[in-house]
């Protein structure tokens, strides 16, 4: 099981994030699905919806929805 933070999902969902394709690897190589705490969440929406775009957290909320990622 992993628990992601914010850093890390907004590395995943930055192509031009330093971090990115480490954490790519990671989520990866996890068996789905991969936690996500909800508090997590709104920070996460701030920073891909102003520094990546609103089609980045789409694109997320479309992963929890299909099972990679599960909200808790």
């Amino acid at each position: 099981m992993l628990v992601a933070d914010t850093s890390a999902l907004f590395a995943f969902l930055n192509r031009r994030d330093h971090n990115n394709k480490a954490v790519v690897r990671l989520f990866l190589s996890e068996t789905p699905p991969i936690i996500v705490p909800v508090a997590v969440l709104s920070e996460l929406a701030w920073m891909v919806e102003t520094k990546v775009g609103h089609h980045a957290m789409a694109a997320f909320l479309d992963d929890c929805q299909n099972g990679g990622f599960s909200l808790v």
